[in-house]
Order: C-alpha cells, then structure tokens, then sequence
C-alpha cells in the first residue's frame, strides 16, 4: 500500500493497494486506488511488462490482441510457446512498444512491451479516457499474465 500525499504536480492524496497472486492460471494483480482526499481527482493507472521473445527474434512473434469477455493480448514465440496478457473492463487501453530508437543497445528488439491501461498514455493532457474519482471513492484495475 503507498499513501501518496498531495505534491505540487498532482496536487491529489491517493492511496494505492497492489496485490499479486500466482495461481494455476498465471500471475493476476489487482490495483486499488482510493481517494482519500477532499476533492475529485483525475487517476490513470498502467503497467510496463516487457515480454521476452525467449531465444529466438522478435521478428520471428506473432502478436495478437482480442476480445473474449476480457480483452487479451498474447505473443506466440518463435517456437510456438505463448504468452498471454489480459485485462478486465477497467483497462480500456492497450498500448504496445518495443523500444525501437530508444536507444542504440535497444535496436536489437529484444523484447515486446504489451501495457494494460486504464486511459491513453496521454490522457492527462486530453481527458481521453481520464478516470475522475471522488472523494471516498476508488478504481480497481485487474490484469495478468499466463503461459498458455
């Protein structure tokens, strides 16, 4: 749990809670976020998994992203393993990277960042998506990760 008190970028006291459970069916992790100030507050909330594309390329992956009751996102490797990444209704966006011209180190693509959000990356700028949480009020965003 992290209590974030009112600072002078984000002028807003939240309390946070993460939990993480790993089961049968892969790692699922809750976040909670609770208003805990006077004041309506605007929240998003998002994750940065980087998945590995095991030995073989990136290039060599195929990603796919869906809908099935949740919303998926799964990389199936170059040797047919999968990795699987879901997200619940309160994630309403994915964003997908894979650190190209980031740097020169980074340009081998070893990796892919599939990100389950609650809003746009940028959504604190336009409102798209911006979650507003009233006082007392709180947002829970579930998400995981699976072999299948």
């Amino acid at each position: 749990m992290l209590d974030l008190p009112a600072s002078p970028g984000y002028p807003f006291s939240l309390r946070v809670t993460v939990d993480y459970a790993l089961g049968d069916d892969g790692l699922t992790i809750t976040t909670t976020a609770l208003n805990t100030g006077a004041t309506a507050l605007p929240y998003g909330v998002g994750f940065h998994p980087w998945i590995s594309p095991g030995a073989r390329s990136l290039d060599d992956c195929t990603l796919q992203v869906d809908a099935d009751g949740r919303s998926w996102a799964r990389l199936t490797r170059g040797d047919g393993s999968t990795v699987a990444i879901w997200m619940d209704g309160a994630a309403r966006a994915w964003q997908v990277c894979t650190g190209n011209h980031v740097s020169p180190e980074s340009a081998q693509r070893t990796g892919v960042a599939i990100e389950p959000m609650s809003c746009i990356a940028d959504a604190f700028r336009t409102g798209d998506m911006l979650v507003t949480l009233e006082p007392g009020e709180s947002h829970t965003l579930v998400w995981g990760l699976a072999l299948v």
